[in-house]
């Protein structure tokens, strides 16, 4: 406690000595003060409102207790804090969400340019902030960890719908970590998935009124492909679509290699890449897995080998062709020099 209440006597010092400066306004008057606690080692963090014109506020921790700013205002917020960590503070400190998203994005890129690991001594605090029930539809829509389900989208359930934290509006409260995203057979498809059940969970319908059948979780069961199809390619999506004791070599060679066995593949098809078809590997039996990554290991070296040989007799022929034309050139030159 020595040291909060050395912060504390500091602080107090601090703000007895600020009648002797003049300000211009209480902007001025906040950064002065921000920039007297971040030299000083006194947690404190200072709140930008992007109005116009743009307003400052302070917030201070002393004695492990926060004084804080309770007013909300009608525009973006955001703090910077004695560590330097930079918040979106708008969810807790705004009475509006107009641009929130456009907003996000923007601190979504600062995290990157500007990484900061320290911890702010203010998490506690932004934590108890964010945990606040919403008092608007906006702030429902971009809040972290609370939702209403008549803003959930169409492809989408809550699940457990408990516990009900509240209501608003006389419509309960969830936790938005409850939001469960509902699969059509297709997108279950390419996760190496299929429906176990007939009965989707949900059945919704697209712009042309034809229906869509959803699927939750607990509905699907993974993906068995018990031998090799008869075509020359074969789907690969996910792990679950390698034939049971079959291999994947992901490898640009191995079919070559294949061929040259004459073992049984198949060519594992990824989808499609700008049009074309996105072959990644093939398809081999287990039990020739170990012979066959030994002949595609000297399958490689011996065509490395190939390449740099055909390279080498490439720069050896155009040697020759240039010294051939260096010979003749000398040849002209002794003819008219005699």
């Amino acid at each position: 406690m020595s040291v909060e209440y050395n912060n504390y006597n500091k602080f107090q010092i601090l703000i007895s000595k600020l009648k002797d400066f003049k300000f211009e306004n209480e902007n001025d008057k906040n950064i002065f003060i921000f920039c007297h606690t971040v030299h000083q080692k006194i947690p404190c963090r200072l709140f930008f409102i992007l109005g116009k014109p743009i307003n400052t506020f302070l917030e201070t921790k002393l004695l492990n207790n926060l004084i804080y700013h309770p007013k909300k205002y009608p525009h973006l917020v955001f703090s910077i804090d004695s560590k330097f960590n930079i918040t979106n503070q708008t969810l807790s400190y705004s009475s509006s969400s107009k641009n929130f998203s456009f907003f996000e994005k923007i601190f979504l890129v600062l995290d990157q340019l500007l990484i900061n690991n320290n911890n702010s001594d203010f998490d506690k605090e932004n934590d108890k902030k964010l945990k606040e029930i919403p008092n608007s539809i906006q702030k429902y829509k971009k809040h972290p960890i609370y939702i209403l389900e008549s803003l959930i989208k169409t492809y989408q359930i809550i699940y457990p719908k408990r516990p009900i934290l509240g209501y608003f509006k006389g419509e309960p409260i969830y936790y938005k970590s409850n939001i469960i995203n509902l699969l059509t057979e297709k997108q279950l498809y390419r996760k190496g998935l299929k429906p176990k059940d007939k009965k989707p969970y949900k059945i919704i319908y697209n712009s042309k009124q034809e229906k869509i059948y959803l699927y939750a979780p607990w509905q699907t069961c993974k993906i068995e492909i018990l031998e090799f199809d008869s075509k020359d390619t074969m789907d690969f999506y996910h792990e679950n679509f390698i034939p049971i004791n079959c291999t994947h070599i992901n490898d640009d060679k191995a079919d070559e290699v294949a061929e040259l066995l004459q073992i049984e593949y198949r060519k594992c098809f990824k989808g499609f890449y700008n049009g074309f078809p996105k072959i990644e590997g093939i398809f081999i039996e287990s039990k020739h897995k170990e012979v066959f990554e030994i002949c595609l290991k000297e399958y490689k070296f011996n065509t490395r080998l190939d390449e740099i040989i055909e390279k080498r007799m490439k720069v050896f022929k155009n040697w020759n062709i240039f010294l051939k034309k260096v010979d003749k050139y000398n040849k002209i030159i002794d003819r008219l020099e005699k």
